[in-house]
């Protein structure tokens, strides 16, 4: 996971449209429109909010963070929609969202949502790194958030659903472990002493390349991003 910075401009659609009374209410047309999907595919550099795997508009889905079929009177409410994979919306969340204990749910628009402390991390809201590091490519929980997050979304593929999310994972972490290496070893040229100009100016450009590379690697942009920045 890693931190979203979402628009505070609320999509056309979203502004002035009607708060729901009942979960039956709440209108896929409003929250599906093609300016909410654009808006929230954009702010989270097209990857799902959860998993952080690549994503498209078609076969995946906005996600409401605290579920319309129970918190119906935020079923178009900006600031509780994202955008997430099919896996992690239908399969691993659902219409699951678990709360410290000591915590009062909210039954009605008039009830405080401050008084819940939900155990789900919204990576619009909070940074992951605050909650959940990183041990190589597998995710490693520092608090109780992080833990119900990992487990929700079996995010280390304990329960073999998610082979495909390891390994890539896995492969982006050992690329960006070997371009450091190469980084290194740019650096180390570079400071012999008595080295000419000539292989000098190749350390150099090899030293730039690395960066680059490093930057893309760890880019909002690039997929699982969030587990290179929140390395132990």
């Amino acid at each position: 996971m890693r931190k979203i910075d979402k628009s505070p401009n609320v999509p056309a659609t979203l502004v002035g449209a009607p708060v729901p009374t009942s979960a039956a209410q709440v209108d896929k047309n409003i929250y599906r429109a093609s300016d909410v999907c654009n808006q929230l595919l954009a702010d989270q550099h097209n990857k799902c909010c959860y998993c952080e795997c690549s994503l498209t508009k078609r076969f995946n889905d906005v996600e409401h963070y605290r579920y319309k079929n129970h918190y119906y009177w935020l079923g178009h409410n900006w600031d509780n929609l994202l955008y997430s994979c099919d896996l992690c919306n239908r399969v691993y969340k659902n219409d699951r969202f678990p709360l410290a204990q000591g915590s009062v749910e909210a039954n009605t628009p008039s009830d405080d949502l401050s008084l819940e402390h939900p155990l789900i991390i919204n990576p619009a809201k909070v940074d992951p790194a605050t909650h959940i590091k990183f041990r190589r490519y597998e995710a490693v929980y520092i608090t109780p958030e992080g833990k119900e997050t990992i487990e929700m979304f079996d995010l280390n593929n304990k329960n073999g659903g998610r082979k495909e999310l390891l390994e890539n994972r896995k492969q982006l972490y050992e690329e960006y472990i070997e371009i450091k290496k190469q980084l290194q070893m740019a650096q180390n040229l570079i400071s012999l002493p008595n080295i000419s100009q000539e292989v000098k100016n190749i350390a150099n450009e090899w030293l730039i390349s690395c960066n680059r590379c490093i930057a893309f690697k760890t880019s909002p942009s690039t997929p699982y991003s969030g587990m290179l920045i929140a390395q132990i």
